[in-house]
């Protein structure tokens, strides 16, 4: 009897801890906007955790996927830009040598950026497959630019 309650005492103020310890009680608010999409609210709060308690595991972890997940969203909308820039280029009708090149840079900096992304760790499967769409498009941009060029 006495080895139950000395557990549930235990497993009380565990849970008392992690309540009322403003790392965790932050931890647990960034863990919440992580798993419900707002990456940005999420790194941040998992920042703040982290400068109270530098071994808070839980914010640690939210923050690292938090950083990489952002780091895919700005590829992304910087992907995004491009395409628009590069459209821009190809409504003007007669495509310049210039102009040709421009495109060609742009999609081997998106190229090249999306080599780097740390994808495997990135858990939102929707912005990793618009990931892979955009390189996707970028890499058929570069392939029809070299054949112009030739």
């Amino acid at each position: 009897m006495k080895v139950l309650f000395f557990l549930a005492l235990i497993f009380g103020l565990s849970v008392a801890y992690l309540q009322f310890n403003p790392s965790y009680k932050l931890s647990i608010e960034a863990k919440y906007f992580y798993t419900m999409g707002e990456y940005d609210m999420a790194y941040r709060l998992a920042d703040q955790s982290l400068k109270l308690s530098e071994y808070n595991t839980m914010a640690f972890y939210v923050k690292t996927r938090s950083k990489l997940t952002l780091e895919v969203i700005n590829f992304n909308k910087e992907a995004q830009e491009f395409e628009d820039r590069i459209r821009n280029i190809l409504k003007k009708g007669s495509i310049s040598r210039y102009n040709k090149l421009r495109s060609k840079m742009m999609s081997d900096i998106i190229i090249s950026k999306y080599i780097h992304l740390s994808l495997p760790m990135v858990e939102d499967e929707e912005v990793k497959n618009l990931a892979l769409k955009n390189v996707k498009k970028f890499k058929k941009i570069n392939s029809q630019v070299k054949i112009i060029l030739k």
